[in-house]
C-alpha cells in the first residue's frame, strides 16, 4: 500500500488524502528510508489530522519507540511521538477517561 502511494506520488506529486494512520505510518518509514521529504511531509499532515482520541495510543504504540532493539522494521519517527504526546496533553481528560484505554 506504501509502494502504490509512492507510485501515485510520482505522478501527481501528491499522496492520496484518505489514508488510513497505518498507511501513514508505513509511508513515512518508507520515505524517511529512502529520503522522500516531501512524500513524508504529505503523510504527516495527513496522519495528523487522522489522530482521535480512540487511536492516539495505538499510533503513538506503533512509532517505533517501543521497537526491540534487533527491529530493523520499526524506524523511529521523533515527529508522530510528538504528536501523540501534544494531542495527549490537550486532551489528557478524554484520552485517559476513554474507553479505548488498555
Amino acid at each position: 500500500r506504501a509502494f502504490y502511494q509512492i507510485l501515485h506520488f510520482v505522478f501527481t506529486d501528491q499522496i492520496e488524502p484518505v489514508l488510513t494512520f497505518e498507511i501513514c505510518l508505513e509511508l513515512m518509514r518508507k520515505a524517511d528510508e529512502y529520503f522522500l521529504g516531501a512524500i513524508y511531509d504529505q503523510a504527516f499532515e495527513i496522519l495528523k489530522q487522522s489522530i482521535t482520541k480512540q487511536n492516539v495510543l495505538k499510533i503513538f504504540t506503533q512509532t517505533g519507540l517501543f521497537a526491540a532493539p534487533d527491529d530493523d522494521e520499526q524506524i523511529l519517527l521523533p515527529d508522530v511521538i510528538d504528536a501523540c504526546v501534544d494531542f495527549i496533553q490537550k486532551n489528557r481528560r478524554d484520552v485517559y477517561l476513554s474507553e479505548y484505554i488498555e
